[in-house]
């Protein structure tokens, strides 16, 4: 009783420290209080500013001005000054080359040329003379560099040409060359000189000529982003004393425009001037209020959960968690609070308790989140949809791929309710900001994590979730492999026994994947002397005829206790201890009892050498396992069984059971109680290939 009131006391102090924790994380300021939607009247008296305030534009609108400033951003491009001086070095060479082309070709006025040195060097220098004018010409208009970034712009199109870091001039596209229009001149030009001369040096410069005005890439967008930069945030101002929006009238985009500039202006500036004392005394009243409710609940329906601060202290610390994840991303103005995995806590909760406590949790967690987001109706919405669909889609969990499929469900409820908010606010899909569905994408996809957090809780708290039932129920795990090879009579009773009690919890109301695992090792301390169990012996041969009445009970009620510390050295969730210790309850071992009775009639009889040491069932589940138990293994000394010896064998042994008051720990009723005794007759007939016979 002192250990219960302690757990309990401890509890109610966790749910203390909890409350203040999460007021000391609420904003120390006042809030801007009213709740409003574009599309929807203003529900609340004529709002009237008391102060002047900025208007802040909307994100649509600043991304409209960045859209235009790219659309119609500068391009800068720098003169290289260098350009004409390699062109000229160059020429000269290519023109020697074309010299030599010629003289090739057998040209009978270049090879006269050619074989006087002086008459060559005279030629070469008058072409040289006729290309650096050329050069020279082209060079002071301008060659411009082909880009993507003035494909398709107008003659009149203005350029900037830089001739330092800071100063540069304009030019129009039409007045600078691009590089076919400079061929173009230079076939033109070539053309006027001697036929000769003007091949030459025709073909040396178009292998020389190159571009002089080269495009400045990083200059562009060094001046596009500082344009970006500079994009006024806010567009003009409303007065003090001016009405904002009056009671009744439509929030339209106009006014939605000045009530969010207003809030956001309340929220950063003038909520610091709200009484600070009025302030924290109504952030504990609220937290208190909603942690109280789910401190109610729970002692209303989950009384278990209070007698452990161990289970108390997870919830907490989830509470806790949610609201420090709200608060920490709330610091950065850039950041959503939706990318956040909300999901989380109901599912974990969900995972190590049930469906019910996990939904109160979630709609706690979420009210208090609720204080830290922009738009509290919408942020309420959204997280109750995909939380209360996280819930039920993970009912019946199976399989570890299941968890993908629930998150690709909540992504979809994320993205249909708000889809819907955004049609009832807006009248329109066109003008739904998209980067929320992508939000929601990392929300989701941040949900995997609950496989790692799972995984903490259960080596922190030493709970099992459905994930770790999955797995130790698959009979290819190693303690039931050991069982099958060494005891494997007592391993098909097990199956049996498994399958039986899944289909009876799940007519009455229960953990089906709970108790298959506990039938699956309930027996599993047999596998130390096997042979001692009648289920094991195949040759005829019983060891307990070399024993006395006490030793075979012994030898047959140890199982109990190797069974215990199998489990414990498997490192095996803690929940099996229950059902092994629980199977028999305080029975007695019937058959060596009454031999020894029969044996010693005149000796007094020790009845504890004889009974299980319990405890009795204290769950549904281990009840249920009891009852599925002690039938099964019955119903297999039945000779020529029928439907009418299978039903009164169930009678018998269920009716023994509540007359030694093996139930009365346990929150099972005589009508579940009667509901299982048909699923033991269903399913036992169905194994034994019993025909039922009707009347006529």
């Amino acid at each position: 009783m002192a250990k219960r009131r302690k757990q309990y006391t401890l509890s109610i102090a966790g749910f203390l420290v909890t409350a203040a924790i999460i007021v000391l994380l609420f904003p120390k300021q006042g809030k801007f209080n009213y709740e409003y939607q574009q599309g929807r009247p203003w529900q609340h008296e004529d709002l009237v500013t008391p102060f002047d305030f900025p208007i802040i534009k909307s994100k649509m609108e600043i991304s409209e001005e960045i859209t235009r400033i790219k659309a119609n951003t500068k391009l800068f491009f720098k003169v290289d000054s260098t350009q004409i001086r390699f062109t000229k070095d160059v020429l000269e060479a290519n023109i020697e080359r074309e010299l030599v082309n010629l003289d090739k070709n057998a040209d009978k006025i270049i090879q006269d040329i050619k074989a006087n040195p002086a008459l060559e060097l005279a030629y070469i220098t008058a072409i040289r003379k006729e290309g650096d004018k050329i050069i020279d010409s082209l060079f002071s208009e301008g060659i411009i560099q082909e880009s993507e970034n003035i494909s398709g712009k107008s003659n009149d199109y203005i350029v900037y040409l830089l001739k330092d870091e800071n100063e540069y001039t304009e030019k129009f596209l039409g007045d600078l060359l691009t590089l076919p229009e400079a061929v173009d001149k230079i076939e033109y030009l070539c053309a006027k000189l001697e036929e000769k001369q003007g091949l030459i040096l025709e073909s040396a410069l178009l292998q020389s000529i190159r571009p002089n005005i080269l495009y400045d890439e990083t200059n562009t967008i060094k001046f596009q982003d500082n344009e970006i930069n500079n994009i006024a945030t806010t567009k003009g101002a409303v007065p003090s004393g001016q009405v904002i929006i009056s009671k009744g009238e439509i929030v339209n985009d106009e006014k939605i425009s000045k009530l969010d500039s207003y809030k956001a202006y309340y929220n950063k500036e003038r909520g610091a001037l709200i009484n600070s004392f009025y302030l924290i005394l109504g952030q504990v009243v609220f937290v208190g209020m909603l942690l109280s409710f789910l401190y109610l609940f729970i002692a209303l329906f989950r009384k278990d959960i209070l007698k452990s601060f161990k289970k108390t202290f997870s919830i907490l610390s989830l509470e806790i968690v949610a609201i420090a994840m709200v608060y920490i991303i709330s610091q950065f103005e850039n950041v959503s609070l939706y990318i956040l995995p909300y999901t989380i806590l109901p599912i974990l909760i969900r995972s190590f308790y049930d469906t019910r406590l996990a939904l109160f949790a979630h709609l706690t967690a979420i009210l208090l989140s609720a204080y830290f987001a922009p738009n509290n109706y919408e942020f309420l919405l959204l997280q109750t949809g995909a939380g209360m669909i996280s819930i039920f889609s993970f009912v019946g969990f199976r399989k570890r791929a299941q968890l993908f499929l629930t998150i690709l469900i909540i992504f979809l409820t994320y993205s249909a309710l708000f889809t819907a908010i955004t049609l009832m606010k807006k009248g329109t899909i066109h003008e739904a900001d998209t980067v929320m569905y992508l939000y929601f994408f990392i929300s989701c996809f941040l949900t995997l994590l609950t496989f790692a957090f799972i995984f903490i809780f259960e080596k922190t708290f030493g709970f099992y979730s459905d994930f770790t039932l999955l797995e130790i129920t698959d009979t290819n795990s190693k303690l039931l492999r050991e069982l099958s090879a060494k005891a494997p009579g007592t391993f098909q009773h097990c199956i049996q026994v498994a399958n039986i009690a899944e289909a009876a919890i799940a007519e009455i109301g229960g953990d089906s994947l709970l108790i298959r695992a506990g039938a699956l090792y309930h027996d599993i301390g047999k596998m130390k002397e096997p042979l001692y169990f009648i289920e094991n012996q195949v040759s005829g041969m019983n060891p307990h005829e070399s024993l006395t009445e006490e030793e075979s009970a012994r030898k047959i009620m140890d199982h109990v206790p190797y069974g215990v510390e199998l489990i414990k050295k498997e490192k095996l969730p803690p929940v099996l201890l229950d059902f092994i210790k629980t199977h028999h309850g305080t029975q007695q071992v019937h058959y060596f009892y009454k031999n020894f009775i029969k044996s010693h009639p005149e000796d007094h009889v020790d009845l504890s050498k004889f009974t299980y040491p319990g405890p009795i069932p204290f769950s549904k589940e281990t009840a249920v396992l009891m009852m599925v138990d002690s039938v099964e293994a019955a119903s297999r000394s039945v000779n020529e069984p029928d439907y009418q010896k299978i039903s009164d064998l169930v009678e018998k042994i269920i009716g023994y059971q509540l007359k030694e008051h093996q139930y009365d720990n346990a929150d099972i009723t005589i009508k579940q109680i009667n509901q299982v005794k048909k699923i033991l007759k269903e399913k036992l007939v169905a194994i034994y290939h019993i025909r039922i016979e009707y009347p006529e």
